[in-house]
């Protein structure tokens, strides 16, 4: 669980999979870098775990998911127990055409195919500035008419790019005793990243970009800290507290699930047309009056850059496992799948980061969304790596 090399000529890292990343990132920001490598909960995931999921991150709009940023790995194969080192083609880390590349088959492996233990990072120089905005809109479409824009400003500096439904923002208000105003039903963030002139520029230029849209923003209205997204989780979980049986018995009684589907930018509106009516049944007691009981919508999904076109919706839902029975499950499946079919009839994929399925629908979902010929590939893969099936068995069931 520690740094084992610091190339600073060549910008490189290496390290154990086991580091935890908030010490990881230290170790590396305590040296005057930064590294792409920035998920919400830095607290608890490790460094191998990233590349096994793939991972989302704070700048994901400027420098894509956990194995971009991946130069080799150490992997110990399940077939013979023995560790092997990869890169892209080579050992050296740089791309090379010596070999095949295979590394890339361990990136959103989920533990399937071996045990990472060994990763191999770039890490990049501190920007001098990263300057936060925030913008309200009086209704969801214009709101996510910026973020398409902002968005379009990636490379140029405007590395992330987030939108929040007033269904979560007056939730997390709340927990603060804050008011949240009627008027601004969606809200837009951005970071702009850069030498101080260009950010100083680009930052102009995105609040030109919310304003033309009917963004707006007024001096009475709450300081929205409460928002900002490495502390949004961490609200999640005193919510979560709030309204659980912790504070009186103690224990985790509530647990998060979360939903991430990815979606085109160009339809993301008329797919929250019909998915919040979709969200209110779980808690209306008519259309699934055991889930009414046991589980809470934290929020609808906000939208956040996945590759260019797209957008992730990190939703949340809070479920009390105590009294999820089995009538509860059922139901759950039910509107699962209610909600599998609506990300595919707008051209979606079912969840882009945390994997979540139920497992009693996880084979036929996952033959749906890849098809029959790409899973069987899968499993070839899978078999030949891992014949005994000792390593998490249930990704490809």
């Amino acid at each position: 669980t520690e740094v084992l090399e610091f190339d600073e000529a060549r910008h490189i890292i290496t390290a154990e999979a086991g580091i935890r990343i908030i010490d990881f990132l230290a170790y590396i920001e305590e040296r005057g870098y930064m590294s792409p490598e920035f998920p919400t909960m830095n607290r608890v995931s490790t460094l191998g775990a990233r590349v096994a999921v793939h991972g989302y991150n704070k700048f994901f709009d400027a420098w894509g998911p956990s194995g971009h940023y991946v130069r080799a790995l150490e992997v110990v194969l399940p077939f013979n127990a023995k560790a092997v080192w990869l890169g892209d083609g080579s050992k050296v880390p740089h791309k090379s055409q010596v070999g095949l590349c295979v590394m890339p088959l361990f990136f959103g492996s989920k533990g399937a195919l071996g045990v990472i233990t060994k990763v191999t990072e770039f890490f990049i120089d501190r920007p001098e500035e990263i300057r936060t905005g925030i913008m309200a809109f009086e209704d969801m479409e214009s709101a996510l008419r910026a973020y398409v824009e902002l968005r379009k400003r990636a490379k140029m500096g405007i590395w992330r790019v987030k939108s929040y439904n007033r269904w979560f923002v007056a939730q997390a208000a709340s927990a603060f005793n804050i008011d949240w105003p009627e008027e601004a039903e969606q809200l837009v963030e951005f970071h702009v990243v850069g030498d101080k002139d260009v950010a100083e520029l680009l930052e102009r230029k995105a609040y030109e970009i919310c304003k033309r849209f009917g963004g707006f923003w007024r001096p009475d209205m709450p300081e929205p800290t409460f928002l900002r997204m490495h502390g949004r989780m961490e609200v999640h979980m005193g919510l979560g507290a709030i309204w659980s049986e912790r504070m009186k018995r103690g224990g985790l009684a509530n647990k998060l699930v979360p939903f991430d589907p990815a979606l085109p930018d160009d339809l993301l509106a008329p797919f929250f047309r019909e998915f919040f009516p979709l969200l209110r049944e779980i808690e209306d007691g008519e259309h699934y009056p055991a889930l009414a009981t046991c589980v809470k919508v934290l929020s609808p999904g906000a939208p956040v850059p996945a590759y260019y076109g797209w957008s992730k919706l990190a939703g949340r839902l809070l479920v009390n496992w105590k009294r999820f029975d089995g009538e509860a499950r059922s139901e759950f499946k039910d509107w699962f799948r209610r909600f599998a079919e609506l990300v595919w009839r707008y051209g979606g994929t079912l969840t882009m980061t945390h994997g979540f399925i139920p497992r009693e629908l996880r084979r036929e979902f996952v033959i749906r969304e890849v098809g029959e010929g790409a899973y069987e590939l899968m499993k070839m893969v899978k078999g030949l790596l891992d014949p005994n099936n000792i390593m998490n068995p249930y990704v490809l069931p």
